[in-house]
């Protein structure tokens, strides 16, 4: 077993897959008690509420691989798939949002595209996270509307 501490950029990197395997729960988090807390810890950090050397831990993240030698990392998630979903939303609502703003940095877009999906996919399926089968159906829901082309309303009656 391989324990060591990681950044969410290096819990997706390029070409890899997380699957979650039938036996697990649904998802089951919760506004209240998870996502608030959770965006609460987020905002503390980007406003410097907290020290710059203080990292979030999101508690343990354990994985299988269980790849065939493909071009993408499959990896089984034993646990941690609240969490693992949890990320992955956060990061598709962040994309959506990014893309209705009129300030958008594209190499910001494309670190946020990066986690969020692999440009080479195994069966053609570019998302990063494959949830259980009860839970498929709206994640790839929210999946796809994030990752649609958001168009820009022109800037009509603003002074400037």
């Amino acid at each position: 077993m391989d324990a060591r501490k990681i950044n969410i950029k290096n819990l997706f990197p390029i070409r890899t897959q997380y699957a979650i395997p039938p036996y697990q729960r649904s998802y089951c988090w919760n506004r209240d008690d998870n996502w608030i807390p959770l965006w609460e810890d987020i905002k503390s950090y980007i406003n410097k509420e907290v020290d710059e050397d203080r990292k979030h831990f999101m508690g343990a993240i354990i994985v299988q691989d269980n790849s065939l030698g493909g071009r993408v990392t499959d990896m089984f998630v034993v646990d941690g798939q609240q969490r693992i979903t949890t990320i992955q939303v956060f990061l598709l609502a962040l994309r959506k949002q990014m893309q209705k703003t009129e300030y958008e940095l594209p190499e910001t877009k494309l670190l946020v595209s990066s986690l969020i999906k692999n440009e080479v996919t195994p069966q053609g399926d570019p998302r990063k996270l494959k949830p259980s089968l009860s839970d498929q159906q709206a994640y790839y829901e929210v999946f796809n509307y994030a990752m649609e082309e958001t168009r820009r309303k022109p800037n009509s009656g603003k002074k400037g």
